[in-house]
């Protein structure tokens, strides 16, 4: 598995549908935001990495806002807060290089058959790392992963600001010829 690759760890499924995130977040109460919160106060992490909020995908949006929101109610001013690009990238306040572990993230990526069967995801890793890497003055620097740094007492703001982005981004959208697909 892409776990094994890259060391292992423990793992817990919350059972969720794939595609199902946005519904179960707006489900009142949200049973995913309320199995975060159980999570986080079990666990009391340090650090929480989650997808950033400008992702384009519903369920990978869904899971951004439920960590915020988690976060908020457990009331946690500690936290270190990551937020990381899956398929859309975003502002980011925090690079770390990867170079020496580049190949490896590469063969644990290529254990998702699924996705690999409708895009070239492995080309466009190797390309978004690489231009991560492009503010980095040293030349062995060739591949960086982005975070957005968040503290918790800017959840509130930032999520507000983003969604405005987002609202204003999504309203610009041109119109789609028919002859195209998205």
């Amino acid at each position: 598995s892409a776990s094994e690759e890259l060391g292992g760890g423990d793992h817990i499924f919350c059972e969720f549908d794939d595609g199902g995130l946005a519904a179960a977040l707006n489900d009142d109460p949200s049973p995913l935001v309320e199995k975060l919160r159980e999570l986080i106060r079990a666990e009391a992490p340090a650090t929480i990495t989650f997808p950033s909020l400008y992702e384009i995908h519903p369920d990978h949006r869904a899971a951004s806002l439920a960590v915020l929101q988690a976060v908020t109610d457990c009331s946690m001013s500690d936290v270190l807060l990551l937020a990381y690009e899956v398929g859309a990238m975003m502002p980011a306040n925090l690079l770390i290089n990867i170079t020496d572990f580049f190949e490896r993230k590469s063969r644990a990526l290529s254990r998702f058959a699924t996705q690999l069967e409708h895009q070239e995801l492995l080309v466009q890793l190797d390309a978004l790392n690489r231009c991560r890497s492009v503010n980095c003055d040293d030349p062995l620097v060739t591949h960086c992963e982005a975070f957005l740094a968040i503290h918790s007492s800017e959840i509130a703001d930032f999520v507000d600001e983003v969604e405005r982005v987002l609202v204003r981004t999504d309203a610009m959208m041109p119109p789609i010829p028919p002859s195209v697909s998205r």
